[in-house]
C-alpha cells in the first residue's frame, strides 16, 4: 500500500513479478499513464485501488478474468477511456466497484447482474448508457451510484429497484430518468440516503413517506414532479434534509411534515406552486439550518414561530404574496446570516435582526 505518497510517473512494470500480490493500493497519488500490462498477470491480486490519479488509456475489456479473486475494484477520479470492461462477473467475488469520475463511454456491462456478491456501485460522471439494470438482480447491493452519466434518451427506473431490500445509499441525479418515480421504492426500508435530482420524474409516491423509516436525505429537486405534497411523512422520524425544489408542486405546505424535529439540515420547496400559509409547526424545527420556501405563491403572514428555529441560517421567502410586517421573532435567530423576503407585500418597519446578517 502506497496510498497519499505523492509518486509520480507510471506504474512500474517491474510489478508484474509481485506474483503473490493479494493488495494494490496506489490511491491518491500523483500517477499517470497507462496500467502497465504486466498487472494483468497478478491473478492474486485481491483488492486493486488506483482511485485519485492522473491514469488514462482504457482498462483491458478481460481484466477480471485475469484477476479472478478481485473483490475490491476502484479506479474512481482518473481519466480513463474506452468502455467499461465486459469481463467483470469472471471475479465472482466482486463486492465493490469504483468507475466513477472518468470518461468511460458505452453501455453498462450485462454481467453485472451475475455479481451476486456486489455490494456498492458508482458510475457517476462517465458518458454510459444505462439501459439495462441487469444490476438489479444483484440483491446484496446497498450503494449505488449513477450520476452524470450524460445520455439524452429518457427512460423510467424499472419497479424492480424494490427488490433490493438491502440498499441504502441510491443516488441517481442528472440521467434523464422520466416517468413516475417507482411505488416500490417503499419497499427499501434500510434506504437512507435518496438523491434523484436533476431527472425528469413526474409523480413522487406517497409510499417513501410512508414506509422507508431510516430515510435520512431525499434530494429531488429540478424534475417535473406534480402534485401535492404527501401528507405522511410522519414515520420518517430521521428525516434531516429534504429538496423538492424546482417542480410543479400544488397545494398547500402540509403541517405534518414541519413535525418533523428531525429537519436540521436544509427544507427546501422553492421553485414550486404551493399556496396558503407557513404553517406555525416550522418553529418546532429547532435545529434546522435552511429553510427555503422562494418563488412559490405563498401568501398570508410570516409566522412568528421562525424565532424557535435558533439553529437558522438562511431563510429564503422571496418571491411570494406574504403580507403584514415582518415578524419581530426573527431577532431571536442569531446565527441567521442570508435573509431575503424580496418581492412580498410587506409592510412596516424593518426589525433590527443579527448583527451576522449580510
Amino acid at each position: 500500500m502506497l496510498v497519499e505518497c505523492n509518486l509520480r510517473g507510471d506504474i512500474p512494470e517491474g510489478i508484474a513479478k509481485l506474483r503473490r500480490l493479494t493488495v494494490l493500493d496506489f490511491s491518491v497519488t500523483k500517477l499517470s499513464a497507462k496500467i502497465p500490462s504486466g498487472l494483468y498477470n497478478i491473478s492474486t491480486l485481491n483488492i486493486l485501488s488506483l482511485d485519485m490519479n492522473q491514469l488514462d488509456g482504457s482498462i483491458a475489456p478481460d481484466i477480471c478474468s485475469k484477476l479472478p479473486n478481485l473483490a475490491f475494484f476502484n479506479v474512481f477520479g482518473n481519466q480513463f477511456t474506452g468502455m467499461i470492461p465486459n469481463s467483470l462477473s469472471n471475479a465472482s467475488g466482486l463486492g465493490l466497484i469504483n468507475f466513477g469520475n472518468n470518461n468511460f463511454i458505452g453501455p453498462m456491462p450485462e454481467d453485472l447482474g451475475e455479481l451476486s456478491d456486489l455490494q456498492r456501485m458508482n458510475f457517476q460522471h462517465n458518458q454510459l448508457e444505462d439501459d439495462t439494470f441487469f444490476y438489479l438482480i444483484s440483491y446484496k447491493l446497498h450503494w449505488i451510484t449513477i450520476s452524470s452519466c450524460s445520455r439524452e434518451s429518457s427512460q423510467s427506473i424499472p419497479s424492480g429497484i424494490g427488490n433490493l431490500l438491502n440498499l441504502t445509499v441510491l443516488r441517481m441525479t442528472s440521467n434523464y430518468f422520466s416517468g413516475p418515480i417507482p411505488d416500490t421504492i417503499g419497499r427499501l426500508r434500510k434506504l437512507q440516503y435518496l438523491e434523484l435530482a436533476m431527472n425528469k420524474f413526474t409523480e413522487l409516491p406517497s409510499s417513501i413517506f410512508g414506509n422507508i423509516t431510516a430515510l435520512n436525505r431525499l434530494l429531488l429537486g429540478k424534475n417535473n414532479i406534480h402534485g401535492s405534497i404527501p401528507l405522511s411523512p410522519g414515520n420518517c422520524q430521521r428525516l434531516s434534509g429534504l429538496d423538492l425544489s424546482h417542480n410543479n408542486l400544488y397545494g398547500s405546505i402540509p403541517h405534518e411534515i414541519l413535525n418533523l424535529s428531525s429537519i436540521s439540515i436544509f427544507f427546501n420547496l422553492g421553485y414550486n406552486y404551493l399556496t396558503g400559509s407557513i404553517p406555525s409547526e416550522v418553529g418546532s424545527l429547532k435545529n434546522l439550518v435552511e429553510f427555503d420556501a422562494s418563488n412559490n405563491r405563498l401568501s398570508g403572514f410570516i409566522p412568528d414561530s421562525f424565532s424557535g428555529c435558533s439553529s437558522l441560517e438562511v431563510l429564503h421567502l422571496e418571491g411570494n404574496s406574504f403580507q403584514g410586517e415582518i415578524p419581530q421573532g426573527l431577532r431571536e435567530v442569531r446565527g441567521l446570516r442570508e435573509l431575503d423576503l424580496s418581492h412580498n407585500n410587506l409592510t412596516g418597519l424593518i426589525p433590527v435582526i443579527s448583527v451576522s446578517l449580510h
